[in-house]
């Protein structure tokens, strides 16, 4: 599996980090774009409610403090597909948007296997992760016109299109139910703004071009911590075969991310002559080229909790805020407002010990979800609210069970009474498990 991984992770990183899926959204003209969500795609289906959930097989790096209680190596990939249609001013507007979200590969430092063999028990595990996502998309093409006396039509369009990737390095140590862990993260993209002014109507006229594009990168800290209360753990002791009812806490704490801007900014006056092979004339205003400067992205703090009524059912509750008040970016100033976000969800597995009927042994998930985007339009900051639900299907891969995740997300972004754009997202996700990383095999 480890060759598996390595292969797929030098194909994917290319992919990831510099093919932007097309997209034509307003909400992404402001800040450094849509925001991503951190969950992987296990946790869609139950409303992205991530803070205090953990399980023993896939990575969480919502919370890096849950590395530590997996059991199992997991590679995990996800990819997604969306589709909106955007309602302003009586006009509508539809576009599919998609492509790869994220891959990560988390493991135990001790293996299970031994730990299971060795007389000696430990109190404490270490776990740790590497991976990578899209952590901002910016993506929009918007034509405005209106008619100015004899001048006539007067066109305006709008464009933007790149994004923000974030990698990450995290490690977590627990000490019996109580755990604590990190990511360290490197947020880095291209951004590009363009405005062309037209007048359609009149020949030979100067039209005019702005354009901006900035470059920036910098790092970022996320901490976390977890605690996990065995409701069940006397039964357990006379018992250890049944499954473990557990009450988990969780909170977690993101450091405001201050990144580097490389910017180059232009104006234009230009018109094409009527006149047969004659070239465009052009009149440059402004011509800045590698202007260095700050963009500060804020941090967040949350906190959740979970109950896990063993390999049968659970459920999540998270909450988490942001103050995007405080953003700033040298190369393109903006006024956002703060967020918060409020998730539930719940799973439910008919009978996971099921050999001859699969579809008891899939995990069966709904969730919603309520939070503010930092935008705002009409003096209204952005609301998004939203249903999801999916199911988690197990399959053996080389005699190892993995999973499968399949989760669709329904919602609704407003924007005061300026704009509403309601989506459909598919979100598809693979983890493949592997049991034999950091296994000691002993021969007599």
């Amino acid at each position: 599996m480890l060759k598996k991984c390595i292969v797929l992770i030098m194909v994917l990183t290319p992919i990831l980090c510099f093919s932007q899926a097309q997209n034509n959204s307003i909400f992404s003209r402001y800040g450094i774009g849509d925001l991503y969500t951190p969950n992987y795609s296990f946790l869609t289906g139950m409303g992205n409610a991530s803070i205090g959930y953990f399980n023993n097989v896939q990575a969480n790096p919502s919370n890096p403090a849950s590395y530590s209680f997996l059991t199992k190596t997991s590679f995990d990939i996800g990819i997604s597909a969306k589709y909106y249609v955007a309602e302003t001013g009586g006009l509508d507007f539809k576009n599919w948007t998609g492509g790869f979200d994220y891959m990560s590969l988390a493991f135990p430092l001790f293996n299970s296997i031994n730990k299971a063999l060795n007389p000696i028990k430990r109190d404490y595990n270490l776990g740790m992760a590497i991976g990578m996502r899209q952590y901002s998309k910016v993506g929009y093409n918007i034509t405005s016109t209106e008619t100015i006396g004899e001048a006539g039509l007067l066109e305006r369009n709008y464009t933007g299109f790149g994004g923000t990737t974030k990698a990450h390095i995290g490690l977590s140590g627990n000490y019996k139910n109580l755990s604590a862990g990190f990511n360290l993260g490197y947020i880095f993209g291209k951004i590009s703004y363009e405005k062309n002014i037209n007048f359609p109507d009149i020949q030979n006229v100067f039209n005019t071009a702005f354009g901006s594009f900035y470059n920036m990168n910098g790092f970022v800290f996320d901490g976390g911590l977890m605690y996990s209360h065995e409701l069940n753990k006397a039964e357990r002791k006379v018992n250890p075969n049944i499954p473990s009812d557990n009450f988990n806490f969780g909170l977690t704490y993101s450091s405001n991310a201050n990144l580097n801007t490389t910017a180059s900014i232009t104006e234009l006056n230009f018109y094409v002559p009527t006149i047969a092979n004659a070239s465009v004339i052009t009149d440059t205003l402004t011509n800045i080229t590698d202007q260095e400067g700050k963009l500060k992205i804020p941090g967040r703090i949350g906190f959740g909790t979970s109950y896990v009524k063993g390999n049968k059912w659970g459920a999540s509750v998270s909450y988490e805020q942001s103050p995007w008040s405080i953003y700033s970016n040298d190369a393109n100033q903006e006024n956002l407002a703060d967020t918060y976000s409020i998730n539930m969800g719940a799973f439910y597995i008919p009978n996971y010990k099921s050999i001859t009927n699969f579809l008891s042994r899939v995990s069966y998930k709904v969730g919603f979800f309520m939070k503010t985007e930092p935008a705002s339009f009409g003096g209204e900051q952005v609301d998004n609210i939203g249903i999801t639900a999916g199911l988690g299907a197990p399959f053996l891969y080389q005699r190892k069970t993995s999973i499968a995740d399949l989760n669709i997300v329904l919602g609704r972004k407003k924007g005061g009474s300026v704009i509403v754009e309601n989506y459909m997202e598919l979100r598809f996700g693979f983890s493949f498990n592997d049991d034999e990383w950091f296994l000691k095999r002993k021969y007599n």
